[in-house]
């Protein structure tokens, strides 16, 4: 067997598994968009928490 045919073998095996992999590579960036927005949120979240602490906290020191 060549070096050629091997080739031929081993680029008809990818050709052959790329639309499987394209498949998998879309649910892989669609978990990575999902887990990216949770984070967003996670963080907006915690950031509004914050800022309504500190004025909570400001007006409570400054209500003297």
């Amino acid at each position: 067997m060549g070096r050629r045919t091997i080739n031929n073998a081993v680029m008809k095996r990818l050709s052959d598994s790329s639309q499987f992999d394209r498949s998998i590579m879309r649910l892989a960036f669609e978990r990575l968009e999902r887990i990216a927005a949770s984070a967003l949120l996670f963080v907006g979240a915690a950031a509004l928490i914050g800022w309504i602490v500190v004025e909570l906290y400001v007006t409570a020191v400054t209500a003297d």
